[in-house]
């Protein structure tokens, strides 16, 4: 997954979760927020080049990545 992909996606969450926080009605709020702010902190430590993470998932649209055990 190229920089570019993962600093859109970073850019997505960071949307939806301004939007959570704005919508004060939205069923299961919290627990999308905290998804969110999971899945960010893998895309950042991503970007940053964290050698303990590795990408598993081949989609664009959803990095996800798995801290290696050491």
């Amino acid at each position: 997954m190229s920089r570019n992909s993962l600093r859109t996606r970073l850019r997505d969450i960071n949307i939806k979760h301004s939007q959570l926080l704005r919508d004060r009605t939205a069923p299961d709020r919290f627990v999308q927020m905290a998804a969110l702010r999971s899945e960010r902190a893998k895309v950042l430590g991503l970007l940053a080049g964290d050698s303990s993470l590795r990408l598993v998932s081949t989609q664009a649209s959803l990095p996800v990545a798995h801290r290696q055990s050491t």
